[in-house]
């Protein structure tokens, strides 16, 4: 099993790929639309002290990982319960998986390193969701799928 695999395992509590991994991203992206954008989702890590890791998942590089518990700090117990709620597993299980996600999501959102809005925004998630592998696109070609 791939780490993509096991990622959409993790949010979907199952080990079986076949769940649908464009709606995880869909949700992935909505979460970030929600917050604010890129920017917003920056600030809110930021605010808990995690703002270098968070801005280099913008920026070209390595994309440093958190943990289940920064997501809970950063985007609040009610956001986490949500996603929690849309995959039906346990709101520490979804905060890993979105832990696991976000970073990468976040990475292909911004391929020049910078930050996006707008109409620019916009586009990047509809080119991510219209990719191959089920819409997941180059994410899927990171892990070798």
């Amino acid at each position: 099993m791939g780490l993509l695999d096991s990622i959409v395992g993790s949010l979907t509590g199952s080990q079986n790929q076949n769940q649908n991994p464009n709606l995880l991203l869909q949700m992935v992206t909505g979460l970030i639309q929600q917050h604010g954008g890129i920017e917003g989702i920056v600030q809110k890590f930021a605010a808990q002290g995690l703002g270098a890791q968070a801005q280099q998942w913008v920026s070209n590089g390595p994309n440093p990982p958190i943990t289940g518990d920064h997501v809970h700090q950063a985007l609040g117990n009610d956001t986490v319960q949500q996603a929690a709620d849309q995959l039906g597993v346990p709101s520490n299980q979804a905060a890993s998986g979105l832990a696991a996600l976000l970073p990468l999501v976040i990475d292909k959102l911004t391929p020049n390193g910078q930050s996006v809005n707008g109409a620019e925004l916009e586009n990047n998630i509809a080119n991510l969701l219209k990719g191959s592998s089920g819409g997941l696109g180059d994410l899927a070609k990171l892990f070798g799928k």
